[in-house]
């Protein structure tokens, strides 16, 4: 882990995906800051999360690359909120 990433708790975590899901998927609209805020939140708990989760946000970035479907990101996403709702 990055020590000068601040620790981002889970409760911040399912807050970004939310989102990020709230936008891209239910199309509704949000700020540009609680955008940002949703990257960087994701982006800081890849660093702080192993197993099913760490594996759901390479997902989630994957399906963000140049060429991939447009609907991509919905699985992925949907996987990353599920795992996230479960108790670990």
């Amino acid at each position: 882990m990055n020590i000068d990433s601040p620790f981002v708790p889970l409760d911040g975590l399912r807050h970004a995906v939310t989102t990020i899901r709230r936008g891209l998927v239910d199309h509704q609209v949000f700020s540009a800051a609680e955008w940002d805020t949703a990257v960087v939140t994701i982006a800081r708990a890849h660093d702080q999360v192993g197993g099913s989760t760490r594996r759901h946000l390479y997902e989630v970035f994957a399906s963000t690359l140049p060429g991939a479907p447009a609907h991509a990101l919905l699985q992925p996403l949907e996987a990353l909120g599920a795992d996230l709702d479960c108790p670990h």
